[in-house]
């Protein structure tokens, strides 16, 4: 939403295929989703949908298996139909799924930044370095950015950045680095 904010184009792709909620997150209802661009039914963007502040929506759909579970060719032929919609746009904003499912480190490894999410549950920091391990050892991926989640100050951020970048110097050719905090707030 920033993005679009700032006047640039910006199209946030729901690449979690299996359990899509960017569409709840953004307060829209798509009519059509990602699995019907896999299925020929429709181009990306047609299929595209207007969020806040002129952000735009590629939805996939929540709740479909073979979704979560592309083959090689089905997510090659998905990634190209959305790199030619993406060409009309300033950003394309690829939000994955958890974890180091294909899908997942196939969206994050063909971006030209990848930011890595992580809060400072133990689970979500051991996740991260999953991710960030997988990255490098499967996709070459050599630099990423981390934005902390769900913080109590940004003392708690920089020591999350701190533990995790240890750890990935130790074992990973990749470089971490900061880009920031996001509070916790008890109203969200």
């Amino acid at each position: 939403v920033a993005l679009a904010q700032r006047g640039l184009r910006t199209l946030l792709l729901d690449a979690d295929l299996g359990l899509a909620g960017l569409d709840l997150a953004l307060g829209v209802k798509p009519e059509h989703t990602l699995n019907e661009v896999l299925e020929g039914k429709f181009k990306p963007e047609e299929i595209v949908i207007e969020g806040p502040c002129g952000l735009r929506l590629l939805a996939a759909c929540p709740g479909r298996y073979e979704m979560a579970n592309l083959s090689p060719g089905e997510r090659d032929s998905l990634t190209n139909a959305i790199d030619e919609c993406a060409v009309n746009y300033d950003v394309l904003l690829t939000d994955t799924g958890a974890g180091i499912n294909s899908n997942s480190v196939s969206f994050a490894s063909s971006a030209d930044e990848v930011i890595l999410v992580a809060t400072p549950d133990p689970t979500s920091m051991r996740d991260a370095y999953a991710m960030a391990k997988v990255l490098a050892k499967r996709a070459g991926v050599e630099t990423i950015r981390f934005v902390a989640n769900q913080v109590n100050s940004e003392a708690q951020a920089a020591e999350l950045h701190d533990t995790l970048r240890g750890l990935i110097r130790r074992f990973l050719p990749v470089e971490l680095t900061y880009l920031g905090c996001i509070p916790r707030d008890e109203v969200v």
